[in-house]
């Protein structure tokens, strides 16, 4: 089974830069290596949302350029994007499906959701790929599997 190893307080910034953009959704890059077992998270970087949305987002072109620049420095690579949802479940939305292909055009492609709704704040991470089914079992053209998320740290 693979698993996305998350330490607290990337999840705790990843809920901080969700709650500043309220009500839009925020978005990012997530860096990060490559394990044995799936992925490990090192860093998480925001990108300007270029729809101002509370439904949508996109990454602005030279926020992200500026982001995989910082994490290519680091010395690790983009392992995914992140976004969240100001007012729905952290289930990928049919639009969020429907753009995966934009961020990986490779057919792989890591989704961290971040959804603001209720009490407290929920991450969850997703795998898009060509072996995977969403969570109710069904393709609908697009597969997806979610992802064991994992923290550690305080």
């Amino acid at each position: 089974m693979s698993k996305l190893v998350l330490a607290r307080e990337l999840h705790d910034s990843l809920v901080a830069m969700s709650r500043a953009s309220l009500p839009n959704e925020a978005c990012g890059l997530v860096g990060g290596v490559a394990t044995e077992h799936g992925w490990e998270a090192r860093s998480v970087h925001p990108v300007k949302n270029s729809l101002a949305s509370p439904t949508a987002f996109a990454l602005d072109g030279a926020a992200m350029i500026d982001a995989e620049t910082r994490i290519d420095d680091s010395g690790n690579e983009v392992i995914g994007v992140w976004h969240s949802h100001p007012t729905s479940a952290p289930v990928p939305s049919m639009v969020d499906l429907a753009n995966a292909a934009v961020y990986d055009p490779n057919g792989v492609f890591l989704q961290l959701v971040v959804s603001m709704q209720g009490f407290a704040p929920v991450v969850r991470a997703y795998l898009y790929g060509d072996e995977t089914t969403n969570e109710s079992g069904d393709t609908n053209g697009q597969l997806l599997r979610k992802y064991w998320l994992v923290r550690f740290g305080s």
